[in-house]
């Protein structure tokens, strides 16, 4: 499980240096300090060896923010809801993917699925009957978000470790 956070955990700086320059680093206090400013999640799921999920959370303000570096555009320009939901769910699709590419590694092969954009009660929803193995928490100078990792079976993310 671990070895498996380590990759989330570096695909995630990865792709957020590659596509945005942003520098992030992983963010250790706890999180009840942020989740209440968070109003965007993009959930794909993992069919494979490997079944589960793979959660995007971040507040509005950041999403913007995340949108504008996407989209190359001034962070004071206004942008439409649909850009933005479309820009997470592309971001979160990357970061799924350089996870995926880093497990194949390991031997273990899954589907992803299409990105889906949840309000919270949704996401409480999709989730209820995943088991809630493990959240990382980021941060870009002020700006907080989380990923989170699923699992449909309480051994599933631990046997590919």
């Amino acid at each position: 499980m671990e070895n498996i956070l380590a990759m989330l955990s570096e695909a995630t700086k990865e792709v957020f240096q590659t596509m945005m320059s942003y520098d992030i680093d992983t963010y250790q206090e706890k999180l009840d300090e942020f989740a209440d400013k968070i109003h965007m999640s993009t959930i794909i799921t993992l069919d494979g060896t490997i079944k589960g999920a793979l959660v995007f959370h971040c507040s509005n303000n950041f999403a913007q923010k995340i949108t504008s570096a996407l989209l190359n555009t001034d962070p004071s320009d206004t942008l439409e809801e649909v850009e933005i939901k479309d820009a997470i769910s592309e971001l979160t699709n990357i970061i799924a993917g350089t996870l995926k590419n880093k497990i194949n590694n390991l031997g273990h092969t899954f589907t992803l699925s299409i990105p889906k954009n949840l309000n919270w009660s949704e996401y409480i929803n999709e989730t209820k009957h995943s088991k809630k193995e493990r959240i990382i928490k980021f941060k870009s100078k002020d700006d907080y978000f989380f990923l989170e990792l699923l699992s449909h079976k309480e051994k599933e993310l631990k046997k590919a470790s």
